[in-house]
């Protein structure tokens, strides 16, 4: 017989090509080695609830507090001062004709000690505490809603990642089916609507499969907004939770931050209604002056203001002009009545009456409404962690039906599509547990939430 015809590759050229593909595969090994460590590692649970109690609602909440401690400062401040001077000139000719003469007003410093606990000033800064304290309260809602959201999203694409492997296997599953059914078919022992039917199955696979993809790449985008950084994927489940004790729920009710808020527009609006109550009354003022020629030195205090104050005042227009007036020294009292006489002071203290009642009243509400997310928060958590029992059941009594039919598939008794089938049966299963168990952590999230607990103790 004679020769195999073929190419003859000369040995140094053979060597050649096996250097050059060495090299190559070494480029391409590279190339895989870097993307791989490019590629960014899957966000861990623990990483997604810290980076989200650092999220960007947080950080916003976290400003409005700073604002409402500086607004707290300046509202408190010891001492209220005010200067004044001014000039005052005749422009009517006197009697001769010549233009009229001008002076100047006395320089007047006068500063008032916001000391009592009383009157505007105090009424000010009390308000402005309060807005610290409801800023603060607003900050830990914020962030327990950033933990619950961040939590939400990431068990969703969690859980979805894990669907979209079930439903590969579905779909494996359905094209040997559809295999199977079209040889059937070409024996005469299937029909065309047999065909139809599993063609029509894996469509629907098919189908499933791409919208577990795109819910799962839109839950990843709705972590990465939450967090305020970019997700490209997660990896990991959170470790098992116990909820800390509760204590007493109805008092811990009172530290949520609709509560919180309610209760201070009570505070808020009783204090409207004793200025406005404060306006309508007569008020007084006592005061003691000394003064030396045109330099004069007082101390007073107001009902208005229900705070001591301190005044001095030079009059520069004096000493300069009369050289010769002696320095003689003076002491004098004052004591004054104001008396309001708006037409509108009652009205003010009507309204002022009427929104401290509609004040009490939201604050009622508000409680309430409270109470009853409590409870439904409560009878979700039982709900979620009933279903969870019969959840993990369904995977026991799957894991045994796999069993069974390896076995009955090593009698010979079912072909081995019913041992794909059982497969992928107990995978869906096991992904429902998975998903059952993500709501019961998030049932103890909201809990948590609903009590003004942070969630972050449960971890």
């Amino acid at each position: 017989m004679g020769q195999p015809v073929g190419v003859q590759v000369p040995r140094k050229a053979a060597s050649k090509f096996a250097l050059a593909g060495s090299v190559l595969t070494g480029i391409f090994a590279l190339l895989g080695t870097a993307l791989a460590q490019s590629a960014p590692a899957p966000l861990s649970f623990a990483q997604a609830v810290t980076l989200a109690a650092e999220g960007p609602a947080v950080r916003l909440a976290a400003g409005q507090l700073e604002l409402a401690r500086g607004a707290f400062g300046a509202a408190s401040a010891f001492v209220s001062g005010e200067l004044s001077a001014g000039y005052t000139r005749d422009l009517t000719p006197d009697a001769d004709g010549d233009p009229g003469t001008g002076d100047f007003d006395p320089v007047t410093a006068s500063a008032t000690l916001n000391v009592l606990p009383f009157g505007d000033a105090a009424d000010a800064a009390g308000e402005a505490e309060r807005a610290v304290q409801e800023a603060a309260a607003a900050l830990e809602a914020a962030r327990a809603a950033a933990v619950v959201d961040a939590a939400t999203a990431y068990l969703g694409a969690l859980r979805l990642g894990q669907e979209e492997d079930a439903l590969k296997a579905a779909v494996g599953v359905a094209e040997t089916a559809l295999e199977a059914t079209r040889t059937r078919l070409d024996v005469g022992a299937a029909s065309d609507a047999d065909r139809l039917d599993a063609q029509i199955v894996l469509s629907g696979a098919q189908n499933d499969l791409a919208e577990v993809v795109l819910e799962e790449a839109q839950a990843l985008a709705a972590l990465a907004q939450t967090l305020g950084v970019g997700v490209a994927a997660v990896g990991g489940r959170p470790a098992d939770t116990v909820l800390p004790d509760l204590g007493d729920v109805t008092a811990r009710l009172e530290n949520r931050a609709d509560v919180v808020s309610a209760r201070l527009a009570v505070e808020d609006a009783a204090l409207t209604r004793a200025a406005a109550l404060r306006g309508a009354l007569p008020s007084g003022s006592v005061g003691l002056e000394y003064g030396i020629s045109d330099v004069q030195v007082g101390a007073g205090f107001s009902t208005a203001s229900l705070q001591p104050s301190l005044e001095f005042s030079y009059d520069p227009d004096g000493l300069p002009g009369e050289p010769d007036t002696p320095l003689e020294p003076g002491l004098s009292a004052r004591v004054g009545v104001s008396i309001p006489l708006d037409s509108g002071v009652g009205a003010n203290l009507a309204v002022a009456e009427t929104a401290l009642s509609n004040a009490e009243l939201l604050l009622a509400q508000t409680r309430a409404q409270a109470a009853l997310e409590l409870q439904a928060a409560q009878n979700q958590l039982e709900t979620t962690e009933n279903s969870l029992a019969a959840g993990r059941a369904l995977v026991t009594q799957r894991e045994l039906s796999l069993e069974t039919t390896r076995t009955r598939l090593g009698l010979g008794l079912v072909p081995a599509l019913e041992v794909e089938r059982a497969e992928a049966e107990l995978l869906a299963a096991r992904v429902e547990r998975g998903r059952l168990e993500d709501n019961a952590l998030l049932a103890r999230l909201v809990l948590l939430q609903t009590l003004a607990i942070d969630p972050l103790e449960v971890f």
